[in-house]
């Protein structure tokens, strides 16, 4: 897992071989198949264990907020601010989050069990549940892109305020309201990785 996360936050899946694994874990091919059915399997794990992470301080930081808009920017944000504090992480979302969009798909349960409150309270609109979530979760490999690419923390904190704002007013969110949540989310989220950085 290590060696694979080693080379995917490195390189694009598709530019790394079973081989290389292998070779940079220090182990066999046999042992390395014990394990992982393909390197595909091998990328799904790594990229489940990192959402799994990431999931984790989302839900931690808005446990008592009921609001799908600010949940949802709270997790853009977030996801761009661990980004900052670990670079590889950063860059294993990225390169490995391409082709897992779908809403049936377990590592996406929370943003799908946000989008469907908010289009079922009245709070979001969007056409459908499916499009909102690839929208969000198209958006937030976006902004962590982008976090890795500013990775001043000035410049970070402003491309996510922008990025919030422009989720928010996607799901019909009124502009003033949107730039207020996506200033008050940054002010309290991302301020901590970078000083967590520091």
């Amino acid at each position: 897992m290590a060696a694979g996360r080693d080379l995917f936050s490195e390189h694009h899946p598709e530019g790394v071989t079973v081989d290389e694994v292998v070779r940079a874990a220090g182990i066999s091919k046999q042992t390395f198949y014990n394990h992982f059915v393909d390197k595909d399997a091998l990328a799904a794990d790594i990229l489940r264990e990192a959402r799994l992470r990431l999931d984790g301080l989302v839900a931690h930081a808005y446990v008592d907020e009921p609001d799908p808009a600010r949940r949802i920017a709270t997790a853009l944000c977030i996801y761009a601010a661990q980004a900052l504090s670990d670079r590889q992480l950063g860059q294993i979302i990225t390169r490995l989050s391409l082709d897992d969009v779908s809403p049936s798909s377990p590592n996406n349960a929370p943003v799908l069990a946000d989008v469907r409150a908010g289009l079922e309270s009245g709070r979001l609109a969007v056409l459908s549940i499916e499009t909102g979530v690839a929208f969000v979760i198209g958006s937030c490999r976006s902004l962590v892109s982008r976090a890795l690419l500013n990775a001043h923390p000035a410049l970070a904190a402003a491309t996510a305020q922008q990025f919030i704002i422009l989720v928010l007013r996607a799901f019909a969110i009124p502009p003033i309201e949107a730039e207020i949540i996506a200033t008050d989310v940054v002010a309290r989220h991302l301020p901590t990785a970078i000083a967590d950085q520091a």
